[in-house]
């Protein structure tokens, strides 16, 4: 009886013992995936905290973005009305100039309408005037930058009206005792009127003339 039983409870132990191997086993599987389970939360919560960072530095890259571009703005603005003020012979109708954030430019009269509100030349402005302020905004825009370069212009006057053609000249001759202007003229452009304006003033004066054959143009004295 007692070896019956000795065998019984061995075969018991066995399998005790199986099962145990089992829970350990098991109990090591989800120790392995507690810790992974915490990695991954622990790289869920750096995930989070470098994404809220890149947003916070998003945000404030943003704002001095939009700052720093705000300030140009504000300063090419000034810039402008300043050489438009000095180029523009009307002197008792051109007022404020505003820029918006696209650039784009719109002159007012001095006077207001009935109700106080800023009008717009924009639109009736003449083709000299265009120029005059395509011509400051330049201007302006390359004094903001900082870069001091020269300016090329082709047939500056072509598109002006008789009217306007000597006082559009007479501008550019006060901007070219600032900054050196290369103008190119057509033949017939050039006429009289604005030689009495460039002749005294030019440093050199060149005539581009094309050749027999059509193929090349040739700078003459």
């Amino acid at each position: 009886m007692h070896e019956d039983s000795i065998k019984h409870d061995s075969e018991k132990k066995g399998e005790y013992v199986a099962q145990l191997n089992e829970l350990r086993k098991s109990i090591e599987k989800d120790q392995k995936d507690l810790e992974t389970a915490e990695k991954a939360n622990i790289q869920q919560n750096t995930l989070y905290s470098e994404l809220n960072f890149m947003r916070r530095a998003r945000n404030v890259l943003g704002d001095v973005e939009r700052e720093i571009v705000g300030e140009i703005r504000d300063k090419t603005t000034a810039e402008t009305k300043k050489y438009f003020d000095e180029l523009a012979y009307k002197t008792q109708t051109f007022g404020n100039i505003s820029i918006d954030e696209n650039y784009q430019l719109t002159v007012y009269h001095k006077q207001t309408d009935p109700n106080g509100k800023m009008r717009s030349m924009l639109g009736s402005l003449s083709a000299a005037e265009k120029e005059l302020l395509a011509l400051a905004f330049t201007l302006a825009i390359l004094k903001v930058s900082g870069y001091d370069s020269m300016l090329v212009i082709d047939t500056p006057v072509g598109r002006v009206d008789d009217n306007n053609r000597r006082n559009f000249a007479h501008c550019l001759v006060e901007v070219s005792k600032k900054k050196q202007l290369i103008l190119f003229f057509t033949k017939t452009e050039y006429d009289s009127e604005i030689a009495q304006e460039f002749d005294p003033v030019a440093a050199t004066n060149k005539r581009i003339q094309m050749s027999s054959n059509e193929e090349e143009s040739l700078l003459e004295d």
